[in-house]
């Protein structure tokens, strides 16, 4: 796990773009764990 305050200290941009990333990252997560449940049902 990166140090996202020293990578980021006072910089919005940066910040952002992690947050962002990191939705983005959760967003595919959940997807993920729904598609594999729908495979274990369908099978």
């Amino acid at each position: 796990m990166p140090n996202i305050h020293s990578a980021g200290k006072n910089n919005v941009r940066s910040k952002t773009k992690y947050h962002n990333f990191i939705k983005i990252d959760r967003t595919f997560y959940v997807e993920n764990l729904l598609f594999q449940y729908n495979l274990a049902n369908i099978a």
